[in-house]
């Protein structure tokens, strides 16, 4: 394989992130990985390794962010997937008294068998 910038070398590497293939006096070294100089001066903090056991962490923070409420009782954050807050013991979800599934609260209808749903008010 030939350098993309001086076709008559030979390649020794290839950039991590795009790819372009780097003899001797193209490649640069950041935190142990080659990078050819574009994308060696386009921005330090790409180049990071974070490990956190999952493949996009914006994704994971977003899916986070979504899945957290307050309790109505308390005010405390719970996840929304909880039937009672852990902190206060307030039902936060009911079963369906057709098909048993759980519905909300303030739902009128469970939306899997159409049964109207009894809540209790608190």
């Amino acid at each position: 394989m030939k350098c993309s910038n001086h076709p008559r070398k030979e390649a020794v590497g290839v950039c991590i992130r795009c790819g372009k293939a780097l003899c001797e006096g193209c490649r640069n070294f950041m935190r142990g990985k080659i990078l050819c100089s574009d994308c060696h001066s386009d921005s330090f903090f790409d180049t990071f390794d974070f490990s956190f056991g999952f493949k996009d962490f914006g994704k994971a923070i977003k899916e986070w962010a979504i899945t957290i409420e307050k309790c109505p009782k308390c005010g405390k954050l719970i996840k929304d997937d909880f039937l009672i807050c852990p902190y206060c013991r307030m039902p936060l979800k009911s079963k369906c008294n057709h098909c048993g599934r759980t519905v909300e609260k303030n739902w009128a209808a469970c939306p899997f068998c159409a049964n109207k749903i009894e809540n209790d008010k608190e």
